[in-house]
């Protein structure tokens, strides 16, 4: 992202990583059915998410994502590599 914390990425920029992240989770739920992570895995993520500088409320400043949201989804990862 640009300069500025706490400001949200662009429209384009959040599409992308949506898409990516859809992509992935189709691809893993073709071969071992999993759309969602374990409540364990999303606990941590949510952790590691809640002592990040990039949070902005429910949001990540990085991916735009909800972190609630995004944090659920197996095939999912952090924009900066902390999940």
């Amino acid at each position: 992202m640009s300069c500025c914390p706490n400001k949200m990425p662009n429209a384009l920029s959040m599409a992308k990583d949506l898409a990516s992240t859809a992509l992935n989770a189709m691809r893993m739920a073709i071969r071992n059915g999993d759309i969602l992570a374990q409540e364990d895995i999303v606990k941590k993520r949510i952790t590691a998410c809640n002592t990040c500088d990039n949070k902005l409320g429910v949001r990540c400043t990085k991916c735009g994502c909800y972190i609630s949201l995004k944090t659920a989804v197996a095939a999912a990862t952090c924009p900066i590599g902390k999940w």
